[in-house]
């Protein structure tokens, strides 16, 4: 089903929690798609990153680059093998974001000042993603 992979990420290692209104909806969200946690990060005027986690439904098979983690309340869950370090030690929590109308998955980590140190890492740098796709971006 999934990608060659090793192993799955224990839940002793990693463990993301739920808020309440998500648990209540996940499974039925999911629909036999895998939850994927993910990162964008783009550069600004000089070469500091900016970005953010993103959680989205990934259909199988996995894209490259993703480690299956162990479910949640019996969703599938894969995760950026780039955040497995941060995921691990930040304290990760999945949660609703966006505005009533547009609410979409959010991670909120009980260290936010993790994810600043994760942006200033060689990882961040070498899977740095363009907020815009290449035939988008301006020329220089």
């Amino acid at each position: 089903m999934y990608r060659a992979v090793v192993a799955t990420i224990d839940r002793s290692r990693i463990a993301i929690g739920l808020e309440p209104e998500v648990r209540d909806r996940l499974r039925t969200l999911a629909a036999g798609r895998i939850l994927g946690i993910d990162f964008f990060s783009a550069r600004c005027c000089t070469s500091v990153l900016i970005g953010d986690l993103t959680a989205r439904w990934l259909v199988p098979p996995l894209p490259g680059g993703f480690v299956v983690l162990t479910p949640i309340e019996g969703v599938d869950v894969a995760a950026d093998e780039h955040l497995l370090d941060l995921l691990e030690h930040a304290g990760p929590t999945l949660t609703w974001g966006g505005p009533p109308f547009a609410r979409h998955f959010a991670l909120r980590l009980a260290d936010p000042a993790a994810w600043l140190t994760f942006l200033e890492t060689p990882a961040a740098f070498r899977a740095h993603r363009h907020s815009l796709p290449a035939e988008s971006r301006p020329s220089r």
